[in-house]
Formats: structure tokens, C-alpha cells, sequence
């Protein structure tokens, strides 16, 4: 009797999964249907974990497009908090790497408080030379540390 209430369950739980998973149908682009969110800057990759310590470690990277005219990139990522039910962020800490290469790997870590929810607003420069030809903006948001 046991064995057919696991079965039961573990059926329940399998049917369950399979009617909240997200199935994206896929059809081919033509050029009409894409659209390029920055011209110069090609990738942004955005990692924020704390530890049981309270430190949180931050990795970003940026890269700018081979197709681009650019030689450097810059990354700089600003720490974000906010108490629960607050609306403005307030920046803890930015962090910044720069490299007169097409990529950029930004890797750090920061002792953090409890009661917070935390973001990373990060902007990713693509530079020719000493000239700015974009900058690429996104966040991350890490949610609540409790």
C-alpha cells in the first residue's frame, strides 16, 4: 500500500512539472526581425553570489563585437541596496576594471549586511582609443539577503 502512494505522488509531481514548464517555440529571423541592442558591445555576463559568511562575490564580464571598431572596454558595476518596501536604491560600492582589450572580466567580492534586497547596475564601455563609442547598461538583481 505504501509503494502506490509514493507512485501516486511522485505521478502527481511528474504531471505537475510537466504543465508549468515554459515550451518557446523557435521559428527562424529574417533580418527584419532582429534588433540589435548595442552596436559595439556584444556581450554582458552578470553573476552576484553571498556566501553564509555575508560576502558576496561579483562577476561580470563585457565584450565588444569583432565586427567593432573599438580596442578597450570598461566595466563598471555599482552595488546596489534598498530596504523591503522602499522604492530608491542606494549605491554601496562601484567597482570598476578597464583593459585595452575587446573583453573585460570584472571578479570581486564584498562584505555585505543582512535586511537588504540587492541589485548590480552595470554599464559596459566600448572605447577606439580614448573615444567613447558606446556604453551598454543593464542590471542584475540579486533579490533579498536575509
Amino acid at each position: 500500500m505504501q509503494k502506490k502512494k509514493k507512485f501516486k505522488i511522485i505521478s502527481f509531481l511528474l504531471a505537475a512539472i510537466m504543465l508549468t514548464t515554459n515550451v518557446t517555440t523557435v521559428k527562424a529571423a529574417s533580418e527584419d526581425d532582429i534588433m540589435l541592442l548595442w552596436s559595439d558591445v556584444s556581450m554582458i555576463s552578470s553573476l552576484m553570489e553571498i556566501n553564509w559568511l555575508g560576502v558576496a562575490t561579483i562577476d561580470v564580464t563585457g565584450q565588444v563585437s569583432a565586427a567593432s571598431d573599438a580596442n578597450a572596454v570598461e566595466v563598471i558595476v555599482d552595488l546596489q541596496r534598498k530596504k523591503l518596501g522602499t522604492t530608491s536604491w542606494e549605491t554601496v560600492k562601484t567597482f570598476t576594471e578597464k583593459t585595452d582589450t575587446r573583453f573585460t572580466h570584472l571578479y570581486k567580492t564584498y562584505a555585505i549586511p543582512k535586511g537588504y534586497v540587492y541589485q548590480l547596475a552595470i554599464s559596459v564601455k566600448a572605447y577606439k582609443g580614448s573615444t567613447l563609442l558606446e556604453t551598454a547598461t543593464t542590471t542584475y538583481h540579486y533579490g533579498v539577503y536575509n
